[in-house]
C-alpha cells in the first residue's frame, strides 16, 4: 500500500460511524502491536484494539458528536515514516484545531508506532 492509499484508508477509520468498518480498516494499516501515543496529554494506546476504541471514542465524542469535519493536510513520506498534518472544522469554516502526526511503519507498509501532537 502506497502512502497515499494508506493515510486515505486511515482517514475514513477516523471518519466513518460504522465499528465494524473501522475496525476493517485499522487492520488494513496498524500493525497488530502498533503503539499510538498523545503528546500533551500522556496517553499511550498499545495494540491495534486498543488504538480502534480510542478513534471510536474519539469519532463519537470529538468529530460526530460534535458536528465538526476532520481532514488531513500536507504529507511527506520520509523512507519508512510519515509526517501528516490534519484539522478540525467547524461547520461555518472556522479552524477548531490543527495538529501533527508522525508514522513508522513496518516492511510490509502497516503503522507500528503513531506519535500525535495536537495544537501546534
Amino acid at each position: 500500500m502506497d502512502v497515499k492509499e494508506l493515510m486515505d484508508t486511515l482517514l475514513m477509520a477516523w471518519r466513518t460511524h460504522d465499528d465494524e468498518q473501522r475496525r476493517a480498516l485499522a487492520e488494513k494499516v496498524f500493525a497488530p502491536s502498533a503503539v499510538h501515543r498523545v503528546a500533551g496529554e500522556n496517553l499511550k494506546f498499545t495494540g491495534r484494539d486498543e488504538i480502534v476504541a480510542n478513534m471510536a471514542q474519539v469519532n463519537r465524542d470529538q468529530i460526530q458528536g460534535a458536528g465538526v469535519a476532520f481532514d488531513y493536510g500536507k504529507t511527506v513520506e520520509n523512507d519508512n515514516g510519515i509526517y501528516q498534518e490534519w484539522t478540525i472544522t467547524a461547520p461555518d469554516g472556522n479552524v477548531l484545531r490543527s495538529g501533527r502526526d508522525f508514522y513508522v511503519r513496518d516492511d510490509e507498509g502497516r503503522i507500528t508506532a503513531f506519535y500525535m501532537y495536537g495544537g501546534v
